[in-house]
């Protein structure tokens, strides 16, 4: 079996970020059909979403996490770890957006609380889901046009990575953190579905959150591919051999160190994906947020799984 170490680099793209609970997502209080005028997002994927495929400037408050597109920089901080209520409600928007990770129960009360004409809420457990409620959202900020463009991609993404597939079905975990602090996805969530798609079995535990993994279960698992999230996004995602340097270099790149410090981690050394190298580092905040580049997500991670000989 030849080495396969991949580094992924992701795309600075526009924006979106947005997923349903069940197929047609989760409208707290008003009708379909109105579009807003004052808009605050409480989490990056949503902030990515109005970036994209709204009018931006209709953004009144945004998280200290949101980065993408760099364009909504001066778009005011409302929310830390935590919503700042005191100043969303001085804003008193029309229309507040975030996912449903994020926040608990008495956050979301609290959001719910702010007077708001609507509330959109990012739920998608799957890449079918998540294309329905960027309809609904497209439909509140009057973005039908472009989201109906990014849903048409995603779904040839989809289409092309299931042609794409070869036999076998190789395992997948998807990790983060480093040696002696790692954590991994769980397999009832929103990735499980990116990887089956791409012809790969999420492996982990049961639930839809990263939880802590010790060095004895990685081991027990055994995956053939480690995807670990690491790093920022910036060029447009590629898949490149792990000793060639990104097409081009930039302080936000992801450089793959933490695929490096995984293939490096003498406890490890025993996993398939160790020993060949199969180790791809992915930007963070494409892997971790249901968002713009879904697409590019998709189509990096179904070339990473066929690069995998099995």
């Amino acid at each position: 079996m030849r080495r396969t170490s991949v580094r992924l680099l992701l795309g600075l793209l526009p924006i979106l970020a947005v997923a349903g609970c069940k197929s047609e997502g989760v409208i707290i209080g008003g009708t379909d059909g109105p579009r807003y005028t004052s808009l605050v997002s409480l989490s990056p994927s949503t902030t990515e979403l109005v970036g994209r495929f709204g009018n931006w400037r209709l953004l009144k408050g945004r998280t200290a996490a949101c980065d993408f597109p760099t364009f909504i920089e001066p778009v005011p901080v409302v929310a830390q770890t935590k919503p700042e209520f005191e100043k969303i409600a001085g804003i008193a928007p029309d229309l507040v957006l975030y996912d449903e990770s994020l926040y608990n129960e008495a956050d979301v009360e609290r959001i719910k609380g702010l007077g708001a004409k609507e509330v959109f809420v990012i739920t998608a457990q799957t890449v079918d889901e998540f294309v329905q409620q960027l309809y609904q959202f497209g439909a509140l900020v009057g973005g039908e046009t472009n989201v109906s463009k990014y849903a048409d991609d995603i779904m040839a993404a989809v289409e092309n990575a299931k042609a794409d597939r070869r036999p076998g079905t190789p395992k997948v975990a998807i990790l983060m953190g480093g040696p002696g602090s790692y954590y991994i996805s769980g397999t009832g969530g929103f990735l499980n579905d990116v990887i089956n798609i791409c012809g790969g079995q999420l492996v982990g535990p049961e639930g839809k959150e990263f939880q802590p993994a010790n060095v004895e279960s990685l081991i027990a698992l055994d995956p053939d591919l480690i995807m670990v999230a690491g790093g920022a996004a910036y060029e447009a995602m590629v898949a490149t051999p792990s000793d060639q340097p990104p097409p081009k270099w930039d302080k936000r790149t992801n450089d793959g160190s933490e695929a490096r410090a995984i293939l490096a981690d003498p406890q490890l050394q025993s996993i398939k994906a160790v020993k060949t190298g199969a180790v791809a580092a992915v930007a963070s905040d494409v892997l971790l947020r249901r968002g713009a580049r879904l697409n590019d997500l998709i189509k990096a991670t179904a070339a990473t799984i066929v690069a995998v000989e099995r």
